[in-house]
């Protein structure tokens, strides 16, 4: 696949056409387009996004669209960037930023972010308005003896919407993407450098957006119901959250040592980034037999090594899902295939010899939002392909909502 990168100086004569024109992602290419710019929605005739095209959009921005039809028959990805893990030996002053949010979502935390002195936690993950309230930093540990015994804690996963339990463990492969957890603790044999106790605290999950207790009005705008008009309890869509960094382990019988090291402590990977904020506003809205929006968390990555995979650095939590709001007065999701919109978290990163889910690894992102609105707020002018339902084709499951783009 041929790949085209352009930077948002180029878009004005290369990549974005004129308002009355069409955008067109060419079959067999990977566009990127970045929002830090973009303070207005594009507007457009039509944007199409071929068979085997990329739309790849990152940024601080959110992607907001207004057009007179969106044809996807390939993939618009506006979801948050993994993380690398660490990739270094003996860098303990350099620090390990977090990965990108989607356009609008927030970047993961910080590992190790001190340059002069000891990390004693990992950075929380942060959200589109850069506070940290993403997922929270796993806490360093320190010991003497055995690598494996100062392993430090993994970073929370980044949250958005409620959780979505298919399984009771959280932890169950079904729940992955749609239920955040927190990072997992340090080794026993370890203490924690701020707790000073066994372990070392892994990273609480981040909080939700929505608080009012309230499951069924999870969303932004409004929902026609038997009742009446239901007002969703967002006071405005926004991308996800990251995931928090994980926690620096030091080979050190007190905390902080009396020495800094440039090579001290392994160091915690930064956290993954949290899914963008996607608005379009459109007449029509077709999505093809291969075509996706996706707006998923970025997954977290795994702390430093001493020896090929212990991986005795905290891993990171995961990004969270973002948020997918689609306007149109016709949708043809006739050819839509199974997931065809996701809003899902990352994975967390991994812990002890390279694997998740265990002692020092990173905790899983939550699920974002999906949301389609349509002039009656039911599915009336909503074309889904035979035998299947409107929640076979997202992930999580989408609100039907009234018109609210402008």
């Amino acid at each position: 696949m041929q790949t085209t990168l352009l930077r948002l100086v180029t878009l004005a004569t290369l990549l974005v056409p004129a308002a009355a024109q069409d955008w067109v992602i060419p079959a067999g290419t990977t566009v990127s387009y970045d929002t830090s710019a973009t303070v207005r929605p594009l507007r457009f005739a039509s944007v199409i996004i071929e068979a085997d095209a990329r739309l790849v959009v990152r940024g601080d921005n959110p992607l907001s669209i207004i057009c007179a039809e969106l044809v996807v028959d390939g993939v618009l990805d506006v979801s948050g960037d993994a993380s690398s893990g660490v990739l270094t030996l003996n860098t303990t002053n350099q620090p390990e930023p977090g990965a990108a949010g989607g356009p609008g979502g927030g970047a993961g935390g910080t590992g190790s972010a001190n340059t002069s002195a000891q990390t004693p936690m990992g950075l929380p993950g942060l959200t589109f308005e850069g506070l940290g309230s993403g997922g929270d930093g796993g806490e360093s540990a320190f010991a003497l003896g055995a690598a494996n015994a100062r392993r430090a804690a993994g970073g929370g996963g980044g949250r958005l919407a409620a959780d979505v339990l298919l399984h009771p463990n959280p932890l169950d492969p079904s729940n992955l993407g749609l239920v955040a957890t927190g990072g997992f603790s340090g080794n026993m044999q370890g203490l924690g450098a701020l707790s000073q106790s066994q372990a070392a605290q892994g990273g609480a999950a981040g909080a939700a957006f929505f608080s009012d207790g309230d499951a069924t009005n999870d969303f932004w705008g409004r929902r026609a119901t038997l009742f009446g008009v239901q007002q969703g309890e967002a006071p405005r869509p926004t991308g996800g959250r990251g995931g928090g960094a994980g926690g620096d382990a030091s080979r050190s019988g007190i905390y902080p040592s009396p020495t800094f090291l440039v090579g001290g402590d392994e160091k915690g990977a930064g956290g993954g980034g949290g899914g963008g904020l996607l608005l379009v506003n459109a007449r029509r809205i077709s999505i093809g037999a291969g075509g996706q929006i996706l707006a998923n968390g970025g997954d977290g990555g795994g702390g430093e090594n001493t020896l090929f995979f212990d991986r005795i650095g905290g891993g990171s939590g995961a990004g969270s899902g973002g948020w997918i709001i689609l306007q149109a007065v016709e949708f043809d999701l006739s050819r839509a295939g199974a997931d065809a919109l996701q809003a899902l978290g990352g994975r967390g990163g991994r812990g002890a010899q390279n694997v998740y889910d265990v002692e020092g690894a990173g905790g899983n992102g939550g699920p974002g939002v999906i949301q389609l609105h349509t002039p009656t707020g039911t599915l009336s002018g909503t074309h889904l392909p035979s035998g299947a339902s409107l929640d076979d084709l997202c992930a999580p499951d989408a609100y039907v909502l009234l018109p609210a783009l402008r």
